[in-house]
């Protein structure tokens, strides 16, 4: 998925490198940039798929064309089952929103100073979310709607611990967002 001041998908979910490759070698920077759009689309294009979800973002953190806001947004990544890792290549300082959207998911922010950083990047992104662990718990009673914190910890050993800071439970009646 592309996106400028329109959101593009490139190319379909596919194992096929040499298309994706070929269909990014395409694409021309071009337009205002549409961020916070961009990141709902591909949130919604990888819940709509199975297995574990990942979004890897690249962008420079500024937008300058968005409909939607950012909480909306970020709202419904505490929502979905994707983790967003973005990459944001350039000197600018203020990207709180691909900090905030990236921890809500249990991702990360990698900032880069040059195309030469992406490979080693692009490569500890995958070796992190290859070994990540799902865990799940059962409480005593049942919690009440609404958004709950979580913190997740391991005892003696210095581990990095990359986990969603919450977990949103909805009304009764009310559907997610599946």
């Amino acid at each position: 998925m592309t996106f400028n001041h329109t959101i593009s998908l490139v190319s379909s979910p596919t194992d096929d490198v040499a298309q994706v490759k070929a269909d990014l070698d395409r694409v021309q920077p071009t337009g205002y940039t549409s961020l916070i759009d961009a990141s709902y689309a591909a949130l919604m294009v990888s819940e709509a798929n199975p297995g574990r979800p990942l979004v890897l973002l690249f962008s420079d953190g500024l937008d300058t064309s968005s409909w939607l806001k950012e909480e909306a947004v970020l709202y419904t990544a505490q929502r979905c089952d994707a983790v967003v890792y973005a990459i944001s290549m350039g000197l600018h300082p203020k990207i709180t929103y691909l900090d905030d959207l990236t921890r809500s998911t249990g991702g990360s922010l990698y900032k880069v100073e040059s195309n030469k950083d992406l490979g080693r990047v692009f490569l500890d992104i995958l070796e992190g979310f290859h070994h990540r662990y799902l865990l799940t718990y059962s409480l005593g009673s049942t919690p009440k709607a609404g958004w709950h914190e979580l913190q997740v910890r391991v005892k003696g050993r210095k581990f990095k611990v990359n986990a969603r800071p919450g977990y949103f439970i909805n009304p009764p009646g009310q559907a997610g967002i599946k």
